[in-house]
């Protein structure tokens, strides 16, 4: 069954949606954007996330230091990280996520699973989908995905798991009715 990865999580209310909704895993983004939280805030909400679903920080170029303090205070189960990675990032004892753009990218990589993004990661946009990607066992696809296109890729690249952030949102806001569309779409079908 395919994995579904809810990111850019910054309200109670949206977690405990996500979690009633049977996601798999639930995306804290510590990265410069509109849905960044605080370790402190990540930590609050993680308290209402249940030891089945899995937990990840979202991190873009971060500093071990910066990686090491979110695990400790929100308590995360997995490092997502995107642009150019500290080697040193790889040996914290963590699952990593890896975001790629290209297929090419997957064989240098040393992350557990990987995930093919758009060029901006949480702009809402798609990643060629023209793209022929093997080894999707181990990889999430995201960018640009919404209730209405998700069976399409889980389709086309029968991937471990899908990540949405934008395509579940109205107004910059987590929508509980596009949540539940979303999960309907990738189990549903």
């Amino acid at each position: 069954m395919t994995k579904i990865k809810f990111c850019g999580l910054t309200r109670e209310q949206d977690i405990l949606a996500a979690v009633g909704l049977g996601v798999d895993y639930i995306g804290f983004v510590f990265a410069p954007s509109t849905r960044r939280v605080t370790f402190e805030q990540a930590a609050e909400l993680r308290r209402l996330v249940p030891v089945e679903v899995k937990v990840v920080g979202v991190f873009v170029e971060p500093e071990r230091k910066e990686v090491e303090q979110a695990v400790h205070q929100a308590g995360l189960d997995l490092i997502q990280l995107h642009g150019k990675i500290e080697e040193t990032l790889f040996e914290l004892g963590i699952p990593v996520i890896e975001a790629l753009r290209s297929e090419s990218d997957v064989r240098s990589s040393r992350a557990k699973l990987v995930l093919y993004d758009s060029a901006v990661a949480g702009s809402g946009t798609t990643f060629d989908w023209e793209t022929k990607l093997t080894g999707t066992e181990q990889a999430f696809i995201a960018g640009g995905l919404t209730p209405g296109n998700v069976s399409q890729a889980i389709e086309r690249y029968s991937p471990f798991g899908v990540d949405v952030s934008s395509g579940i949102e109205t107004n910059g806001m987590k929508d509980e009715q596009k949540m539940e569309a979303f999960i309907q779409s990738v189990r549903g079908r």
